[in-house]
């Protein structure tokens, strides 16, 4: 009976350790491969004419969908069929899909167009002021240029009217063109006023009222003329022969507010062509060459301070508690990198309250910094 026993576990031991025995099968796991990348022909970089890109890839029967605005491309995306022809600066995105494969990773570059740019148009009479009315000819130095132009003083594009034929003018006009040409970029606008003594300037007019019942609502159109003859309306002079005062400059104020949102909150990778933009004439820099400094609080901080804050019911008669701490965490840093851009900008500073104590309302809070009286200490 052992024996029996003993045989009975052996075979069942052997059994269980031949899976391919009596019929047995062994599972297997494979995976599905990805598609090939696709490639971009000619390889993406710098260039200075237009480029027809080729996308290829090596997966058999593979479909390529590709974007041309920086997106992910998906395979609801553009099926590429020919070649793509770039003429502006384009990020190219593609992937591949093929039957029996994962889609591909996505291929992708950037193609930088640089243009040569057409040259500006000239215009023939140049412009300037005349008695007579004049016609006008627009002319440019590219080769098979379209020239495009505006008469109303607005920029021009390319569905603006396009110049075939000299232009009559005979009312002041400003004329301003560019010019466009195929492997080319687009010119910069050339600008001409024509001026006709006696005759009117339309100048349009809005009007806002301080009740708010009007707010920027059309006006009857004003004329500006060269005569003074109609003497039933009010006459404005203007006489650039003559001058009377000089500007020191322009400008606006560092107020706590502005100073804490460019230094504490604009980012730092773009703060500097901020900070350009304001107080450089470089690009599109507007120059700010005379800067108010406010001494303290203003009614555009944060926070209510003075340079000599004490408890209520306390003086500084000594200004022994005097500070401009709090200024020196951003308002004064912003104030030396603008000088340091700008070196010949004026400042002015004011103090906009003195502390609360020096005055008889003993308080700087926003409802009275502006109001109160400064007392007066014997000392």
């Amino acid at each position: 009976m052992i024996k029996h026993i003993i045989s009975l576990g052996v075979f069942a031991v052997l059994l269980a350790g031949c899976s391919g025995c009596n019929g047995g099968s062994t599972a297997s796991k494979t995976s599905t491969p990805t598609a090939v990348t696709p490639t971009f022909s000619p390889t993406p970089g710098s260039f200075t004419s237009a480029q027809t890109v080729a996308i290829a890839d090596s997966t058999a029967n593979a479909a390529i969908y590709y974007t041309t605005d920086g997106s992910t491309p998906t395979t609801s995306s553009t099926k590429y069929s020919s070649p793509i022809a770039i003429s502006t600066t384009t990020t190219l995105n593609a992937i591949a899909v093929a039957s029996g494969y994962q889609n591909s990773s996505i291929a992708t570059g950037s193609y930088q167009i640089n243009l040569p740019a057409t040259a500006t148009p000239t215009f023939s009479p140049a412009a300037g002021s005349f008695t007579t009315a004049q016609t006008v000819s627009i002319s440019d130095a590219t080769a098979n240029a379209t020239i495009y132009y505006t008469t109303d003083g607005s920029t021009p594009t390319t569905s603006s009217s396009v110049y075939s034929t000299p232009i009559a003018i005979s009312t002041t006009t400003t004329l301003n063109a560019i010019a466009a040409a195929s492997g080319y970029a687009s010119s910069t606008m050339a600008t001409g006023s024509y001026i006709f003594p006696g005759s009117a300037t339309q100048v349009s007019v809005v009007l806002s009222t301080h009740d708010q019942s009007q707010l920027m609502q059309s006006q009857p159109n004003v004329s500006f003329a060269t005569t003074t003859a109609d003497g039933g309306t009010n006459t404005v002079l203007v006489d650039d022969t003559q001058q009377y005062q000089s500007m020191d400059g322009f400008g606006a104020a560092f107020t706590d507010s502005a100073a804490y949102l460019l230094m504490k909150v604009t980012p730092a990778s773009t703060l500097p062509g901020v900070l350009s933009d304001l107080f450089t004439r470089t690009g599109d820099g507007i120059g700010l060459s005379f800067m108010r400094n406010p001494m303290g609080a203003s009614d555009l901080a944060r926070s209510v301070y003075s340079f000599d804050d004490m408890p209520t019911g306390q003086t500084d008669l000594t200004l022994a508690n005097f500070s401009i701490s709090h200024d020196e965490d951003y308002i004064l840093p912003l104030v030396q990198q603008a000088k340091a851009l700008n070196p010949q900008m004026k400042l002015m500073a004011n103090p906009w309250s003195p502390p609360g104590w020096m005055k008889d309302s003993s308080t700087m809070s926003p409802v009275s910094m502006l109001g109160g009286s400064l007392l007066r200490i014997t000392l």
